[in-house]
């Protein structure tokens, strides 16, 4: 299937919604093709550099993941706000560290759970090798972006749950992001947050950039 001109927002979208089992397992996402030496059109450019730059993007989070392991915060839901294509999730931050700076800042990638997840024990689901297991909390998970941190009253996270299924998107993860757009709510009490990927602070920063759209312009979507 052609990939159409992917923007700021739909890229967000995209990587929001990967399943945290599925991008342990180790095999691509995508259907990654051989880079020609030449282009025959945008659109040709388009299809290959797409799903090159969003496997990048996974292998990013996932080297991140594994350089670190901080202690999930759990941390109480108070509220919901509905900002399309996205959920906006308050939560009460956790107490600053011992030197006074936040443990999140803006645009960090963030793994919301209701259980703290065994990341040993996803990654042997991703393999395949705990197929049997029944679910459990851990399933209620996805990946957020930090909208506010630092030193405000909340911590606000983005995150994409759909309402409705795109033709891109496995039946699987719809289903898990559907389940979890019902069980998300103030109601819910506490909730698992670990950092996956400080974006913001820190040095060697890298950028991510979108392949160029049709106007020819080129949209930045994360510093690493």
């Amino acid at each position: 299937m052609p990939f159409a001109p992917i923007s700021l927002d739909e890229m967000n979208k995209e990587v929001l919604a990967w399943d945290i089992y599925q991008m342990l397992a180790g095999g691509p996402l995508y259907d990654v093709k051989k880079v020609p030496v030449r282009f025959t059109s945008i659109d040709q450019y388009l299809d290959i550099f797409e799903p090159l730059l969003l496997e990048e993007c996974r292998a990013q989070i996932l080297r991140s993941m594994g350089e670190s392991e901080p202690a999930p915060h759990h941390l109480k839901l108070l509220s919901i706000e509905q900002n399309e294509p996205f959920r906006l999730m308050r939560f009460q931050p956790p107490p600053p560290p011992e030197g006074g700076k936040p443990h999140f800042f803006e645009t960090d990638i963030v793994l919301v759970s209701y259980e703290p997840l065994d990341m040993d024990a996803a990654a042997k689901r991703g393999d395949g090798e705990d197929e049997d297991e029944p679910s459990t909390g851990g399933d209620f998970h996805a990946l957020g972006l930090v909208a506010s941190g630092g030193g405000s009253e909340h911590l606000s996270i983005k995150l994409h749950l759909p309402s409705q299924r795109t033709a891109r998107m496995p039946q699987a993860q719809f289903k898990r992001l559907s389940m979890l757009h019902r069980v998300m709510v103030p109601s819910s009490g506490h909730w698992c947050v670990r950092e996956a990927v400080q974006r913001a602070a820190g040095e060697g920063r890298r950028v991510v950039t979108a392949p160029p759209r049709r106007s020819g312009t080129c949209r930045s979507w994360a510093t690493w």
